[in-house]
């Protein structure tokens, strides 16, 4: 047997599998725990699993119908005349999910979560110190209500499961369930309910039980502090929740465009400062510029039918595939902006157009349109610049 090289040992070595998440303490921002009592559940998961890293249902098995028994992520437990926050706590230990999370929310199914304002909440501020965060109970306890949601960071949580044996004795006392629940989170954790972390308020907006969310969505709709909410309770049905949720994303859609706009509009004042002045459209670059007058990209010219190409034997080809298919979709575009514009144009041909591609802006079109005026009858073409980006780029090797 020959010897092993120098500074080698001979016996082989063990391979041990790494964990390096749980090595280094990366956990996952967030997890959702669903406390289900109806079918309400499906819908809480249905609009906020998409959104968050980790939802979980804890339910009553006798509560359990055809629709919640489908999910995978849920975890039934059987309560033998005890509480429920013996099992969910016992539950969330036993999955280990305290060790995984930088944050948790507990809320019941009857409340409506906004993924949105979640995310935004989570992150705009630091886990590292114990807090419940949420709505206090209007007794003055400190408590934090469950229907409203509450918010525990890991260390909180952690205290939580440590010192979960001493909400035995409210396991078995006269209290509601909920109230126990809340009343456990209190006596494990030795911490009051907060409304306010970190210049981050959690905003709960109350449905009046004399109305439903999805006939009441109308008028709230004008009120910043019904948009901005956090949690809405209390739903009565899927109705009430589907209702809330597309509310919440068209008012996300409304922020977004918001920002895109006013990032536009902030791109195009830096621009001017630059020496190239402002390129169109705004954020893409401009044209490259060629080394030398042998490389100037040339400019594809196209009808309907045909497409020059700037090839050494044939230059004429018949416009069909992919090309048609490209040069179809940008007239239709073409046509839509103009007659946006002036509606009172009546399309009659697409005269010809060119197009060029550019391997920082993506492919340019210039496409010339023949309209008639509806009212006097004269024809006119109108020329329009479009620009297909390039949304994402790769690297290949031939």
């Amino acid at each position: 047997m020959p010897s092993p090289p120098p500074n080698q040992d001979a016996t082989p070595k063990v391979v041990r599998a790494r964990f390096a998440a749980t090595e280094l303490g990366i956990r996952e921002r967030l997890m959702v725990g669903v406390l289900a009592e109806s079918s309400l559940a499906v819908a809480m998961n249905a609009s906020l699993g998409k959104h968050v890293p980790k939802i979980h249902v804890f339910a009553d098995a006798s509560r359990i119908g055809t629709d919640l028994a489908q999910l995978t992520n849920l975890s039934p437990y059987k309560p033998n005349g005890q509480k429920s926050h013996i099992f969910v706590l016992g539950l969330i230990f036993n999955l280990t999910f305290h060790e995984n999370f930088d944050w948790f929310l507990l809320v019941r199914d009857s409340t409506y979560i906004n993924p949105f304002e979640l995310s935004r909440f989570i992150n705009s501020v630091n886990w590292n110190q114990p807090v419940l965060i949420g709505q206090s109970a209007d007794d003055g306890s400190g408590r934090c209500m469950l229907e409203a949601g509450v918010i525990i960071s890991n260390p909180a949580m952690q205290k939580l499961i440590q010192q979960r044996h001493a909400c035995n004795l409210l396991a078995s006392g006269s209290d509601a369930d909920q109230l126990a629940f809340e009343k456990c989170l209190q006596l494990a954790t030795n911490l009051s309910c907060i409304n306010e972390y970190q210049g981050q308020s959690y905003n709960v907006w109350r449905v009046d039980g004399t109305q439903t969310a999805h006939d009441a969505i109308n008028k709230w709709r004008t009120h910043d502090r019904f948009n901005n909410s956090i949690a809405v309770t209390k739903l009565l049905s899927d109705a009430d929740a589907s209702a809330l949720h597309d509310h919440f994303v068209s008012v996300e859609v409304a922020k977004v465009d918001a920002a895109i706009a006013a990032m536009e509009l902030e791109l195009v004042e830096l621009q001017k400062d630059t020496d190239e002045g402002p390129t169109w459209p705004a954020a893409v670059p401009a044209y490259s510029k060629p080394p030398n007058r042998y490389q100037v990209p040339t400019w594809e010219f196209f009808t309907m039918k045909d497409i020059f190409r700037s090839e050494p034997n044939q230059n004429v080809r018949p416009l069909e595939g992919k090309d048609r298919d490209d040069v179809l979709e940008v007239v239709a575009n073409a046509r839509q902006h103009v007659e946006l514009e002036e509606p009172d144009l009546e399309f009659l041909q697409v005269r010809n157009g060119y197009r060029l591609f550019d391997p920082q802006r993506g492919m340019d079109y210039m496409i010339d349109l023949v309209y008639k005026d509806g009212s006097t009858q004269e024809t006119m073409e109108r020329r329009v610049h479009l620009c297909r980006m390039v949304a994402g780029t790769q690297l290949m090797n031939q």
